[in-house]
């Protein structure tokens, strides 16, 4: 599928592109995250995903409408931050109901890279008063 013609612009090539036309992600492009297949950050060794306090869950990406919404919901909507593991480093966690959230995690890892050039997105973000959003 070619990009719409008002994405092209003059003097520049387009190498990458995604129109989010069907109805799930194209994996040729795309690679879905859960919990078990993060990217290490190097923070910590114990914390595949630098300690973030959601499960990452590839059914939170959804496709539809000629959009990708990455989902993120409350495992417990009531909950008190003391009711996770917020202060104890190198827990372990094995489920998504021991986070607070859970959250979609997509990524181009191993489909497509580069150094230097554009990058334009069309994006949608809730209020900025909303914990965790970014950017900020």
């Amino acid at each position: 599928v070619d990009p719409p013609a008002d994405a092209r612009v003059p003097g520049w090539e387009l190498t990458w592109h995604d129109e989010f036309d069907g109805d799930r992600l194209d994996l040729t492009k795309w690679t879905p995250r859960g919990n078990s297949s993060g990217i290490h950050s190097g923070l910590d060794e114990r914390a595949p995903h630098g300690g973030a306090q959601q499960w990452y869950d590839p059914r939170e990406c959804v496709v539809s409408g000629g959009k990708l919404a990455m989902r993120t919901r409350r495992t417990r909507p009531n909950a008190s931050p003391d009711d996770f593991f917020f202060h104890e480093p190198g827990t372990v966690r094995t489920s998504e109901a021991e986070y607070p959230f859970v959250s979609c995690w997509v990524d181009t890892s191993g489909s497509f890279s580069q150094t230097y050039g554009r990058v334009e997105v069309r994006a949608r973000f809730p209020d900025q008063s909303c914990p965790g959003i970014r950017p900020r």
